[in-house]
């Protein structure tokens, strides 16, 4: 790689837009922006002790990072006069956390001997980057850098009242959307002026995730890197081939949509690089909703999807995956054996959705809140509407597209929705017709009269199947004496469970459960 020549950090900094849109606003904040930059600077060059194969996570990360929010933030939010504009405290936070978000991946001065004591090691050659410690650095890294920035607060010169604002800042980008929304989402204000928090926090995770740039791979690791066999020294030579194929070759298009190019050589680092655009394409569209929610747009950013130009050289490179014929799926879905043998099954699928959103809801929320579910069916015969309303988590727009308008796709298969444990009713966005199920199977129902034991396995029991339940024991014989075998495999299940055993009228000492 060629020398690339990286400038003093607190020079980088005054060159950076928002430096100088926080220095116009008000030179007290970009002063203190200095004092915490100049503070960490050595820290940061020191991650490098700890992670000598990784890409850059110094201070001139910081600043690529900064650039990167200029490219996706509206001019609206330089200008004094719009709704949108940032408040010096909100550009101060953003500057900050753009430089220590990953601040907790070192260890700090006079930290030494008791973290490898604590970790049960010894200060013996190469400790730096023993394996334990930095997956004790890796994984801790957000809170770790959060109280460094509390107990040294004031030489950094921060603001007290602005201290765990930063630190939830410098946590973000280590969170799922879920807790992002849950973590952020509460209500904060500073210099008499209430902030959004998540917002912010969607600022810095979208520029740290697009910051590439010719200057992310440090001088010489690629060349270390080349003669290394062991599997983790494998993977950072692929991630640092990723960034030197791609280099400063991302943008932020006139419209909005962000442009990925590159030219490769080797059809795994591609495969990684479109991995890694997968995953930044999802976050983006759920920070950008979120932002889209917000009472005023800071964001420039369209959340359709990345603009890929991505090459290998004499190689016809094509992504494998199934494909399915859209007409035929819409037909099966679409056909009477799924909707015109029941007219109520649309109301059914958008009650289950009431009841989900609720109980979604009623999950995410304090009992201090005192949230009670509601949900309303209202038959207006006059317009011949019926209207299904609710007071769950509601809809997003991301939400509306992508899930509610989308046939065969539910937000219950989202992880970010599975999050904390959360156990959803819903599976594919479509309910089962069990009632024709059963029907055309009445014979083999019948032959179950006589069961005493049932055992399930790997079964969600989701109200979708309780249909087949109810027939099972309503057939029985001597249902009050029928034994179940439940397995359970998390502790999130056991509401599932419970919930199941209400609705089916099952009493507690007739079930067991057990691990598969």
């Amino acid at each position: 790689m060629e020398n690339l020549v990286i400038k003093d950090p607190i020079e980088e900094l005054k060159k950076t837009r928002l430096w100088n849109y926080l220095n116009s606003i008000n030179s007290d904040f970009a002063s203190k922006g200095v004092t915490f930059v100049r503070g960490i600077s050595d820290l940061l060059l020191s991650i490098k002790k700890h992670f000598p194969y990784y890409t850059r996570h110094d201070a001139h990360h910081g600043y690529r990072v900064l650039l990167r929010m200029e490219q996706i933030l509206l001019e609206d939010c330089f200008c004094p006069e719009s709704d949108a504009r940032l408040i010096a405290q909100e550009v101060y936070l953003l500057i900050c956390a753009a430089y220590a978000h990953d601040l907790g991946m070192t260890v700090f001065p006079d930290e030494e001997d008791e973290l490898l004591t604590h970790l049960g090691l010894s200060k013996e050659e190469g400790w730096e980057v023993n394996p334990k410690l930095q997956e004790h650095l890796r994984k801790n890294h957000s809170s770790r850098g959060g109280q460094y920035i509390k107990a040294k607060y004031e030489e950094l010169g921060i603001p007290l009242n602005l201290v765990s604002l930063l630190h939830e800042l410098m946590k973000s980008h280590n969170l799922s959307i879920h807790e992002l929304e849950v973590k952020l989402g509460i209500r904060v204000a500073v210099a008499e002026k209430e902030i959004d928090l998540k917002q912010l926090a969607c600022i810095v995770c979208i520029s740290d995730a697009i910051e590439f740039s010719d200057t992310r791979v440090i001088e010489g690791v690629l060349d270390k890197l080349i003669n290394e066999n062991g599997e983790a020294e494998k993977i950072s030579f692929r991630e640092n081939m990723k960034h030197v194929c791609i280099g400063d070759s991302v943008a932020v298009g006139s419209d909005g949509r962000i442009i990925f190019s590159g030219t490769f050589v080797d059809p795994d680092i591609l495969n990684l690089a479109h991995k890694t655009i997968d995953l930044i394409e999802s976050w983006i569209r759920q920070y950008c909703d979120i932002d889209y929610r917000a009472k005023a747009h800071r964001l420039r950013l369209k959340s359709d999807f990345i603009i890929r130009n991505l090459k290998i050289i004499g190689v016809d490179f094509e992504r494998l995956g199934i494909r399915i014929k859209k007409e035929n799926i819409i037909n099966l879905i679409a056909s009477n054996s799924t909707w015109a043998n029941d007219s109520s099954m649309p109301l059914k699928e958008l009650l289950q959705n009431s009841v989900e959103a609720c109980r979604y809801r009623n999950f995410n929320t304090p009992a201090s809140r005192g949230y009670r579910p509601v949900i309303k069916v209202t038959f207006d015969k006059e317009n011949r509407h019926i209207i299904i309303s609710d007071n769950g988590c509601g809809m997003s727009k991301n939400i509306i597209l992508n899930n509610f308008l989308t046939v065969g796709n539910s937000r219950a298969s989202d992880p970010v929705y599975k999050s904390f444990g959360y156990n959803s009713l819903a599976r594919f966005g479509t309910t089962k017709n069990c009632r024709d199920i059963i029907k055309n199977h009445q014979e083999f129902f019948e032959g179950l009269s006589n069961v005493s034991r049932i055992i399930v396995v790997g079964h969600s029991l989701s109200p979708v199947d309780w249909d087949y339940f109810k027939k099972i024991i309503g057939v029985n014989k001597n249902k009050k004496n029928i034994e179940w075998f439940i397995s359970c495999h998390s502790a999130s299940n056991i509401e599932t469970i419970k919930m199941f055993a209400e609705a089916m009228d099952i009493k507690v000492e007739q079930i067991a459960l057990f691990v598969a």
